[in-house]
């Protein structure tokens, strides 16, 4: 196994996942509204917007705004004509690339035409995931035996990464394979309690070690058989069932546990007859399959105890199935990556339906994936910065409402809710999620360990999972209604990587940033490898670089750099690694969970030793918010100098409202009180400036007197060619270098920070030369001339670029004239030329005069003789340079008006010294040009390409 390696997400293809219940059909009701909307609406513009992102090494996932209508779609990379992929939905897993290739992406709508594609999207693909598994875990040691529990422990495994942490498995006597079955995840403790056994009665436990990849070991066993017990008491029934109805064919159940406390397993009974049996510490919910449609269903549970005593049953409680094909919205609707422009709203249906997303307010306010499947996501764009947004989820028949605000333009003060350790579904975490729901906030940010104890969803068709449970009861309605930012735990990786494929978020969905308003939001994965030099580290480098013109860095994160909790509880790679980084690129707030408690440090500066660091008004501010609702980490030693704050008996979160000037942290409880407050100002930025070296680009030498200006400022570069602006305030500016007979050139994004100077160097290319009059023909046409006659621009047969000018003609003229923008005493005519075939004398270049009296010409004999001729003079000069046909050549003419005027002549680049002379060219100045001749009859085939007229000589 590879880093949960994310089979791709669209239908069809992804394995053991609700997406693979996809086909392309429509469902019962649903049918009529999507007939509705197809026949209403002709699909002919592309999707508004396309998002890309590479999701591993091997996959580059697409998800698209849906085009009314439409009928399908195809997806097109890197500019191919022939599409990757047709499809019907919205969105596509690319799975065809390697690591770390870059790849851009354009979908088209498929109605009554393919409409053109889409903007481009591009992403690259993340680098090769760790493929080395975990050593096989050493030898079991059984210990501490008692007819009700077990302690194993074994020699630890190893792996070229790290170990994640350990699952335990537990089966019968002599199980083995599928027959071990998964009941607990260590955090990477070799060392595990087992309970609610059975007495008397024979175990197999199974260890295996994973890797934060997903790659895991073999399994080592061990053989356990467990005491008798001398138990007589019969144990308490359970009380407080719950039922949710899912489908026609499943009812699901939770209740609560037994006051007894040797508790080993609950029987469920449907109409008095046993159905089920969970075994502790399994968690106490039910699921049960193969229902009739329709049908009311009594169950009642009774409590197993370690020796094997028998409850009675628990009170009733009924439930009635849906219709058979009836449709809910069984999980969600959340949002997830909003922009100030889009947002991702997700939902779960309990059957495979069509998607559909109705937003009143929205640019498009209905979305239409024709796919079914029972997991959707929805990208919506074209939203406004800054508004709210009522929605509805589900198939077009049945929906769930709710509502999520974009991200607010820079300048406006917004909100969030930050909290970790919370995902146990605790009465802490459900109150948690009621404050959330009503808080103002404008998203939430979790902090990891998102949901106990493994984060797994074996199988939503069928199964009532902790995702139900841990995360979408309690946390539902604020779900709905804010956006929701995910950072992982451990937990998120004891799931067989079920967490990734429910979220939806940026980059990887490991690693990712994002922007609100005036803050810029770094999300990093402490589970992953985050050294200087991993992938991790590289991108929160350039991230956080790209980033300092934001007012405020916030960093979210769940291992703590300082955490008082006991001895271990800070992170020490956190420290080495991370807290460096922080300081070097400007962070203000650092947010964390992991040490399930609360606590928030004084402004801290690590001043080269993060061990160590020193309390200081311009440092960061470190916080925990681990409180989120399952348990607490009590604290162990007195508080260090370095924590303001601290707490570990009160659940709750952070809220953090962003200003311009400021950041206000309120750690909240659950019931809403207030535990601590604080307020985060920025240091007042030191001026920076902006410093380089202008050269010549292709001689490298430095270019004094170089003018480089930018709204901060401006310099003249010295003589070595270097400047500096000083004084420049800290943010984002375009620069511009420019001299004399050199291109200006501008790098824009050039970030100053406090305190620093910022390298922009330039490297200058000399301007190209403007000439009086050129032309290559590449309009496709003569336009550029005053008069034409005989010539076509054709190209098949060309100098350079895609066309020339060809004269044919035995009987006609074929010429082009340009009227020169003034007169010249002075002129060279430069032109390449290829005669194809002649039989008579073809006249090439000419000069005139503006009222269009001939001056003089070149021409090429029929035998290839090149020669001149003097109109003013009445003077014939023929070479002995020949003019080969059938092949390019450059030819330059140069007359210098007057009584005693001068001819010059080169081929090719070289002079011909018998047409050089000095010539009487009368009085009147150039003032047209011409390639070609006017005259008729004569026979030849010519082609004109790259005319240029200028004062000064041309070159080839």
């Amino acid at each position: 196994m590879t880093m949960f390696g994310r089979a791709p997400r669209h239908a069809g293809v992804r394995a053991q996942a609700i997406r693979g219940l996809a086909v392309a059909v429509l469902i019962g009701a649903a049918a009529p509204f999507f007939a509705q909307i197809t026949d209403a609406i002709s699909s002919t513009a592309p999707p508004a917007l396309v998002q890309a992102q590479g999701l591993s090494g091997t996959t580059i996932e697409l998800l698209w705004t849906a085009v009314p209508g439409a009928t399908g779609y195809k997806v097109y990379r890197d500019g191919s004509g022939t599409a990757l992929a047709s499809i019907s939905g919205t969105r596509y897993d690319d799975t065809s690339v390697v690591p770390l290739s870059a790849h851009s992406y354009t979908v088209t709508a498929i109605g009554d035409t393919e409409s053109i594609p889409s903007t481009a999207a591009t992403a690259t693909a993340q680098a090769a995931a760790d493929a080395s598994p975990p050593t096989m875990p050493g030898v079991i040691t059984a210990s501490s035996l008692t007819s009700t529990s077990v302690k194993l422990s074994w020699a630890r495994s190893t792996d070229d990464v790290g170990i994640e942490g350990y699952r335990i498995l537990r089966g019968p006597a002599g199980a083995t394979g599928s027959q071990l079955v998964d009941i607990d995840t260590t955090d990477g403790v070799n060392a595990y309690s087992a309970t609610h056994l059975r007495a008397n009665t024979s175990y197999t436990f199974g260890v295996l070690a994973l890797d934060s990849a997903g790659n895991v070991s073999g399994t080592r066993t061990v053989a356990v058989n467990t005491k008798t017990s001398a138990d007589t008491t019969i144990p308490t029934a359970t009380t407080n069932i719950t039922t949710r109805v899912f489908s026609s064919s499943r009812i699901d159940l939770w209740w609560s546990a037994s006051g007894s406390s040797d508790v080993a397993s609950y029987q469920i009974l449907r109409n008095g007859t046993m159905i089920g049996q969970i075994d502790l510490p399994a968690r106490m919910t039910f699921s049960d399959n193969g229902l009739a449609a329709s049908t009311t269903y009594s169950y009642t549970i009774r409590t197993v105890d370690s020796a094997g005593h028998v409850s009675s049953s628990s009170s009733s409680r009924s439930a009635k199935t849906l219709a058979s094909g009836q449709v809910i919205v069984a999980r969600g609707p959340y949002v997830q990556w909003v922009t100030g422009s889009s947002a991702r709203v997700v939902w779960w249906t309990n059957l495979p339906t069509p998607g559909v997303v109705s937003c009143a307010g929205c640019p498009q306010p209905t979305y239409v994936d024709p796919t079914s499947t029972m997991e959707h996501v929805m990208l919506l764009s074209g939203l406004a910065a800054g508004t709210t947004y009522a929605y509805t989820a589900g198939n077009g028949t049945v929906s769930a409402a709710g509502s999520f605000s974009t991200a607010v333009p820079a300048g406006t003060s917004f909100s969030f809710a930050a909290i970790g350790d919370y995902g146990g579904g605790s009465p802490g975490e459900t109150g948690n999620g009621q404050r959330m729901a009503v808080d103002g906030t404008s998203f939430i940010q979790t902090l990891g360990d998102n949901i106990y104890p493994e984060s797994a969803d074996p199988n939503f068709a069928t199964t009532y999972s902790d995702y139900d449970a841990r995360l979408f009861r309690p946390f539902g309605t604020a779900m709905a209604a804010k956006a929701f930012w995910g950072a992982n735990g451990n937990k998120e990786y004891y799931g067989n990587g079920a967490w990734f494929t429910h979220m939806w978020l940026p980059n990887n969905e490991r690693w990712y940033s994002y922007d609100w308003g005036d803050a810029h939001i770094l999300v990093l994965d402490t589970e992953q490898p985050f050294a200087p030099g991993t992938p991790q580290y590289q991108f929160a480098q350039a991230d956080l670089a790209a980033h300092q013109a934001s007012a405020w860095r916030i960093v979210a994160l769940q291992r703590p750099a300082y955490s008082s909790t006991s001895a271990n509880s800070s992170s020490v790679p956190v420290r080495a690694s991370l807290v460096p980084l922080f300081e070097a690129q400007n962070v203000q707030l650092v947010l964390s969970g992991n040490s399930h408690n609360y606590e928030r440090t004084n402004r801290l500066l690590s001043k080269g030793d993060p061990s160590n660091p020193v309390v200081d008004p311009n440092g960061i501010t470190y916080l925990v918010s681990g409180n989120g609702g399952n348990g607490f980490n009590a604290f162990t030693s007195s508080q260090p100098y370095w924590s303001a704050s601290r707490q570990a008996t009160t659940y709750g979160y952070e809220l953090v409202t962003v200003n311009p000037s400021s950041i206000v942290l309120k750690a909240m409880s659950s019931a809403g009180a207030l535990l601590d407050t604080a307020t985060i100002t920025g240091p007042t930025p030191t001026p920076g400036a902006i410093g380089g070296t202008v050269t010549d680009v292709n001689t490298a030498s430095p270019i004094a007197g170089a003018t480089v200006t930018s709204s901060g400022g401006s310099a003249t570069t010295a003589g070595d060619g270097t400047y500096s602006i000083p004084n420049v305030a800290p943010g984002t500016y375009s620069v511009t270098a420019s001299f004399a007979g050199y291109t200006s050139r501008t790098n824009s994004g050039v970030v100053v920070t406090s305190g620093t100077t910022t390298t922009s160097d330039f490297a200058l290319t000399p301007a190209p030369t403007v000439r009086i009059f050129s032309d290559g023909f590449e309009t496709g046409n003569l336009s550029n001339w005053t008069t034409t006659g005989g010539l076509t621009v054709e190209g098949s047969v060309v100098h350079a670029g895609s066309f020339a000018a060809e004269g044919n003609t035995t009987t006609g003229a074929t010429y082009a004239k340009k009227l020169l923008p003034s007169t010249y005493a002075s002129g060279y005519l430069r032109a390449y030329i290829r005669i194809n075939g002649a039989a008579s004398q073809v006249n090439v270049l000419r000069f005139r005069t503006a009222a269009d009296g001939s001056i003089g010409y070149l021409f090429v004999t029929a035998s290839g003789a090149l020669g001149l001729r003097n109109d003013v003079g009445a003077q014939t000069i023929t070479s002995t340079n020949n003019f080969s046909f059938g092949a390019w050549h450059g030819l330059e003419v140069h007359f210098t008006i007057g009584a005693s005027g001068s001819t010059e002549v080169w081929l090719d680049g070289s002079p011909l010294a018998s047409l050089g002379v000095t010539a009487n060219l009368g009085t009147t100045n150039i003032g047209k040009v011409q390639i070609g001749e006017v005259s008729s009859a004569r026979t030849y085939d010519v082609v004109f390409d790259d005319v240029v007229f200028d004062t000064s000589p041309i070159g080839p």
